[in-house]
């Protein structure tokens, strides 16, 4: 085995998912045919945008399909099979925007309801665990939005919805808005995250200092992307000296910053910032875990050593039980020894 194949077949975690962005575009053309309603030109054969805004403009459009909690269930039972099948994905957590479908009318616990279902229906066929991170879209949200949402997230009381994370474009929400938010789920009990220092905005909308608000006024204990922190040496030191884990994400929503965003990542990894590697929007990006993995490994010159870590770490920093961390990163050991072995009969 080559070390590209075992870069997609070695078991791994995906900490960083949008459930939107992870919709089959045939499942979205089919759910348009059940409503009887035409995609407009940048979702009629694909997913078409150029940069960020348009992204997120497709991804807000695309959701608006979804009006079922069996259309629900489908797109998470659909999320594990797909990671699974491309890159061996046995445990991933998916950041659900509920405000999208909340606007459209549709209740909080439909949304979930139908989520936690195709998860555990995936649980019970495949064997992949997973996690929701109730994510609230900062561009959509009033402070007191976030409080109600994080209130609902508690009072629907279950073990799959794990914690919260905070997404969007960044400059629209400083993350010092949503500090009652974020402290009322820290007193509860849930997990934090947060989109923070992230390379789809300017530096000044997104500067090195969110994270250290995000650290010490959220008590975020992961944080996604964080590619800006490369800005200013002292803060990137700052997350490698606590210890932060960030779920970086191999591929922008605009090829000009490819280059960028992977240098952006050597630097981090340089700096002795915990990483993890993931996909974001699989299906709109058109590139799946694995494809993540070997082009940053590719574009890095990163090997085996590398690859232990940022695998561990997926596990590691995931909002798993302990002895399911604990069996998961076992079978990690496991498949690097059998890796080490084929390559040294091969030598």
């Amino acid at each position: 085995m080559d070390f590209a194949a075992f870069l997609r077949s070695v078991p791994k975690a995906e900490l960083h998912c949008h459930f939107a962005g992870t919709l089959r575009h045939a499942t979205l053309a089919e759910f348009a045919r059940r409503e009887g309603t035409a995609l407009p030109p940048s979702l009629a054969d694909g997913y078409r945008f150029a940069g960020f805004a348009e992204f997120i403009e497709v991804l807000r459009t695309a959701t608006a399909s979804f009006r079922h909690r069996d259309d629900f269930a489908r797109v998470a039972y659909e999320a594990l099979a797909d990671g699974l099948a491309e890159a061996n994905v046995v445990h991933r957590e998916l950041h659900v925007e509920v405000q999208y479908h909340m606007a459209r009318g549709i209740p909080f616990a439909t949304v979930m309801d139908g989520v936690t279902e195709g998860l555990r229906a995936a649980r019970s066929a495949l064997g992949v665990t997973s996690r929701v991170v109730v994510a609230i879209d900062r561009e959509l949200s009033t402070p007191d939005d976030a409080v109600d949402i994080v209130r609902r997230t508690l009072a629907y009381d279950d073990e799959l919805l794990a914690g919260i994370g905070l997404s969007g474009p960044e400059g629209a929400g400083p993350p010092e808005l949503f500090a009652e938010a974020y402290q009322l789920a820290y007193r509860e009990g849930l997990r934090r995250t947060n989109h923070v220092c992230e390379d789809n905005q300017p530096v000044a909308a997104a500067p090195p200092g969110h994270y250290r608000t995000s650290r010490d006024v959220l008590h975020c204990e992961r944080y996604d992307h964080g590619n800006n922190l490369v800005h200013d040496p002292a803060a990137l030191a700052e997350a490698a000296a606590d210890g932060a884990s960030f779920a970086v994400v191999t591929f922008p929503s605009g090829e000009a910053r490819r280059r960028a965003r992977w240098d952006s990542i050597r630097a981090m990894a340089e700096a002795g910032v915990a990483l993890s590697v993931n996909s974001d929007d699989p299906a709109m990006f058109g590139v799946g875990v694995g494809d993540c993995y070997v082009t940053l490994f590719e574009e890095l010159g990163w090997g085996i050593d590398e690859a232990r870590s940022v695998v561990r770490e997926s596990f590691s920093a995931s909002w798993l039980d302990e002895d399911g961390k604990r069996a998961r990163l076992a079978d990690v050991e496991r498949a690097f020894a059998a890796y080490a072995s084929e390559a040294a009969r091969s030598a």
